[in-house]
């Protein structure tokens, strides 16, 4: 049987050896070609993070994940988490310009363009196998949305599990999590896994907005408002050439923020999301060595807000009313790709297209009573991408890749994205690459049409299509059986960004193509694998990101990060103690004070193997209780959110 081209067979690490850790190397990569290539081969800078790397350091979410590699950040308003790399977080921006993917499939939403990071993303994170993340313009393989890169999480397969796996947590803020996961591989090829998982968690019991006293001086204080409910359900079938794959997700969590101007101490405040798909899969390769993809899927997404509100009536009494707010995505989407090697490997030839056909991108907001409708708006579209892509061995040392894509939208023109790439491996342990890519953002239905009435906000109507350009120098190094190191520099121009601005005729705000950023910055990395087992990783960024009309550094924009992690076994292969420390400098707060900068570092013990397929883990985070902010967007009541202090959380896993 062949595997699918975007899932390279898993490895259970917590099965080897140390002595057989220490010759791993996860230099696989099919995010970065769509297909499977070696990390060092690779046109992008990329980075690959491991479901080993990821139990062992106690994650707990794709964001967690996510803010321990190089050149990426994460803010969190007790919503949800919002993604910022290369200098590059807009206040509330959803993650739509961030491409997010699960075993390929594209997970950002049809209304919002939404990518889920946190305790909302699509599959528990003991389903991770690895991560990949591949920087840069992405659109010339995947479209929109892939402005700043894609990240990639590929899941476990059955054979991973074996039998079956449960799994326990509690924690801090009276957090509890549970898991069961059946699968295996049987004798004729079949690979099935099932799972399931639910959260819950009451959050920070109090939280105070010293800020915003209320009349009598006390500041205010929200409590009881930061519940969160999680339940996840992932499915998954292949034999042969063919894979069939289902995830639905449901989260509820309250809000305390006093977003979109609720009124801020009023615990029914809260949002809900459901998203799921269904998706069949083939991976063939010929006998002349031509492989073919296909797939298709189904997807659906449901937004739902409750939201209370203070309405003035026009006898100036308040009457405080239920406002539902609404956004719900349902599409099909499909794509056949060819790839076959010619000339011995020399050229390979790549190419296909993808289509996407939206059968409903709808928003509501009403209130419930007296019943008010602000809006109600109902749409459909399509796109289709036909992309290629050439990859040419030019000499011995040096290889040539160069690809193009172009997008139709039913309602929005279209878009054209190259990239080009050189690679140079003069020794094998040296690769050195040249990179230019350009990428687009579809404005979507959100920005597009969303208006409540003319109350605070009308639809952006005709918006062009967000543009970026970014070349980049990628310098990858081995040192030795047990150093690899990296360094990169890039400059980009991302022009036409869509902002949330106030009309002055009306005083209406409404999104419209006002922006012009130039970004530019260096990432240096070490990650070293030493005997007898230990393993580490350092990173450190220098980055400037700059609104050239304005003329300033953009609003939550560090100008420096220092990430590490250190994985050090205190006994053989049964335990392992790990910590992981990232620093962060000071950013702009676009609605209020500047966020200083801030450290932190969490610390995990790490069991297994003491008995027979039992694993404990015991994490704390933000060890030394150092207390620290993210700046807040405009539609919060406050201008910085404070992040969670100490807390802690115990694991059991059991492998039947």
């Amino acid at each position: 049987m062949r595997m699918a081209a975007d899932e390279p067979t898993a490895t259970d690490l917590s099965r080897l050896s140390l002595e057989d850790l220490m010759q791993i190397r996860i230099e696989n990569v099919t995010t970065a070609s769509k297909r499977l290539e070696l990390s060092t081969d690779a046109p992008a800078a990329v980075s690959i993070v491991s479901g080993d790397e990821i139990r062992k350091l106690g994650h707990r979410t794709l964001a967690d994940v996510l803010q321990g590699v190089r050149g990426f950040y994460v803010s969190y308003d007790h919503g949800y988490y919002y993604l910022g790399t290369r200098g590059f977080s807009r206040p509330g921006d959803y993650n739509s310009r961030t491409l997010l993917l699960l075993n390929g499939q594209r997970l950002n939403d049809g209304v919002y363009e939404q990518g889920f990071i946190g305790t909302e993303f699509m599959v528990d994170v003991d389903l991770i196998e690895r991560v990949e993340i591949v920087r840069g313009p992405g659109s010339a393989l995947y479209g929109s949305d892939a402005l700043f890169g894609v990240i990639n999480v590929i899941t476990k397969r059955g054979a991973d599990i074996g039998t079956a796996e449960a799994s326990m947590e509690g924690g801090s803020f009276d957090r509890w999590k549970g898991r069961f996961s059946v699968g295996s591989r049987l004798k004729n090829g079949v690979d099935y896994l099932v799972s399931g998982s639910y959260l819950t968690s009451e959050g920070q019991t109090h939280i105070v907005y010293p800020a915003m006293p209320s009349g009598g001086g006390t500041p205010v204080q929200a409590n009881g408002q930061d519940s969160e409910r999680v339940s996840n359900l992932f499915g998954r079938l292949s034999w042969n050439d063919l894979t069939i794959e289902a995830a639905w997700r449901s989260r509820e969590k309250q809000l305390p923020t006093g977003a979109y101007d609720t009124v801020l101490t009023d615990p029914r405040n809260r949002l809900a999301d459901t998203a799921g798909y269904l998706r069949g899969a083939l991976d063939h390769t010929f006998e002349n060595d031509l492989n073919l993809r296909a797939t298709v899927s189904y997807n659906h997404t449901v937004y739902r807000g409750t939201l209370i509100y203070d309405r003035e009536q026009s006898s100036g009494s308040i009457l405080r009313v239920l406002e539902r707010d609404e956004g719900r995505s349902m599409w099909w989407s499909e794509e056949v790709h060819l790839s076959m090697p010619l000339w011995n490997d020399r050229l390979t030839l790549s190419g296909g297209f993808d289509t996407r056909q939206n059968v409903k991108q709808d928003q509501d907001t009403f209130d419930v009573e007296p019943r008010i409708v602000y809006l109600d708006d109902d749409r459909t579209s399509w796109t289709i991408g036909p992309y290629a892509e050439a990859r040419m061995s030019l000499a011995p040392t040096l290889t040539a890749t160069a690809g193009v894509r172009h997008d139709f939208y039913s309602d929005e023109g279209g878009a054209t994205t190259p990239r080009t790439a050189l690679v140079w491996q003069p020794i094998k342990s040296t690769s050195l690459k040249l990179l230019y890519g350009e990428a687009f953002r579809a404005a979507n239905a959100y920005e597009r049409f969303y208006q409540d009435g003319s109350l605070t906000e009308k639809p952006g109507g005709n918006l062009r299509p967000e543009r970026i350009e970014s070349y980049e120098a990628v310098l990858e190094q081995q040192f030795g059986d047990h150093i690899r190191g990296s360094v990169s520099g890039y400059l980009f121009r991302a022009h036409d960004l869509i902002n949330l601005e106030t009309d002055p005729a009306d005083g209406l705000l409404v999104y419209r193509n006002s922006q012009l950023v130039r970004g530019r910055g260096v990432e240096f990395e070490v990650e070293a694998r030493l005997k007898p087992g230990i393993t580490s990783r350092l990173s450190y960024t220098l980055q400037n990101a700059r609104d050239e009309y304005l003329h300033q550094e953009l609003s939550n924009s560090p100008q420096h990060q220092i990430l590490g992690n250190v994985i050090v076994p205190l006994y053989r292969d049964k335990l392992f103690a790990d910590i992981e420390a990232r620093y962060i400098s000071g950013r702009i707060n676009v609605s209020g004070p500047d966020v200083a900068a801030y450290w932190i570092a969490n610390a995990t013990l790490y069991s297994q193997h003491w008995a027979n397929g039992l694993e404990v883990s015991a994490s704390l985070y933000n060890l030394f209780n150092h207390r620290y902010v993210d700046p807040g967007s405009g539609n919060l009541a406050q201008s910085v959110i404070a992040q969670e202090g100490r807390s802690f959380r115990i694991k059991l896993t059991y492998h039947f």
